[in-house]
């Protein structure tokens, strides 16, 4: 007679390594969708120059050539053509590249396209143009702060896949299908041994992209970043303390500033006293007029940022400037925050 496994007779290891495969099975199914979708939009953002030249070339590429307008003509042109108020420029670092005004209008952000040798706009797009939209994407961020959680549900769940994958991939005396792939493609066992062979070198990876994403969501980016910052972790620590320029982070479309100073404030300008200050008061009557973006850009220039960066505007007139160089290498990063009263520079 053969036996019936029955809940009594089951071996117990048995029952453990179904429960780890059913566990498995789940993570697979919530988490390779997601991860499928964040592998496309990571790789198509590591082009996010090249691909936006090519979308947005009528926009994005001028006639090669030196600027024979200025900074305060690019942002007048741009507040002109979109009725809003400008609060960032991105300088480019090619002669070839048109510069990019960020402008708020009627509670939305617009990024105008302007020629910087006949100061005229070019059109205007969503912050970022496509690869903001493949931005928003990657995070999840388009369909809204709840979605923008399930990244970091996922990025747990790809943990949880990667522990069970190993433990069901675990040889216990076993010599194939652990390194190597035994029978045929027409077998069922082939398809299992490649399967638990592939996964046990692509898990390492999984959870590398898994936890080094994760400084970017939500909760526990918001935090990684707050203990990162305060600690001097891959960045001197910033010379501020609140959030940079009012608006709380974590993510805010082209913050213009590096990952380490999004949560910070710049620090304040000669003309950002305490209001209440009679002295202040007295001071500001005989103050000559703030700097204009001309002036604020030749001081970042001044000051060693040759090429291409962007330039956050104050709120308030006289308020700080703050020009950040953002290269591809993290290490030669650079924010620069100049005094919209003098163009000091008050922290670098």
């Amino acid at each position: 007679m053969t036996a019936i496994d029955t809940p009594e007779t089951t071996a117990p290891a048995g029952e453990v390594y179904r429960a780890f495969w059913r566990w498995h099975f789940y993570a697979g199914l919530l988490v390779l969708p997601v991860l499928m979708l964040m592998a496309l939009t990571g790789g198509l953002y590591l082009f996010k120059d090249e691909l936006t030249a090519v979308v947005h070339r009528p926009l994005a590429v001028v006639a090669e050539g030196p600027a024979a307008t200025t900074p305060t003509a690019w942002i007048a042109a741009a507040e002109t053509a979109t009725g809003g108020t400008a609060r960032q420029i991105v300088i480019p670092d090619q002669a070839d590249r048109s510069v990019q005004v960020t402008v708020e209008s009627r509670g939305d952000k617009l990024t105008a396209y302007v020629d910087p040798d006949s100061g005229a706009v070019l059109g205007t797009t969503h912050p970022g143009g496509v690869m903001g939209v493949v931005k928003h994407l990657h995070s999840l961020e388009i369909a809204g702060p709840v979605t923008n959680l399930l990244v970091e549900v996922v990025a747990g769940w790809a943990i949880v896949l990667v522990a069970t994958g190993v433990y069901l991939w675990w040889p216990r005396g076993r010599k194939g299908g652990v390194v190597t792939v035994r029978s045929r493609p027409a077998r069922r066992l082939f398809w299992r041994d490649l399967h638990a062979v592939t996964g046990i070198f692509a898990g390492g990876v999984i959870v590398f992209l898994a936890v080094t994403g994760m400084p970017w969501s939500a909760f526990w980016g918001k935090e990684v970043r707050q203990m990162t910052t305060q600690a001097g972790w891959g960045r001197p620590k910033p010379p501020v303390t609140q959030t940079h320029h009012g608006k709380p982070a974590p993510v805010e479309e082209a913050s213009g500033v590096p990952w380490a100073l999004q949560t910070r404030t710049p620090p304040p300008s000669g003309t950002e006293a305490d209001p209440g200050d009679h002295a202040h008061h007295m001071m500001m009557m005989d103050a000559p007029a703030p700097l204009d973006a001309d002036a604020i850009v030749a001081r970042a220039r001044a000051a060693g940022l040759t090429g291409g960066f962007t330039l956050s505007l104050p709120k308030t007139p006289g308020g700080t400037w703050t020009a950040a160089y953002m290269p591809d290498k993290v290490e030669d990063t650079r924010a620069v925050y100049l005094d919209g009263k003098d163009g000091r520079v008050l922290a670098d």
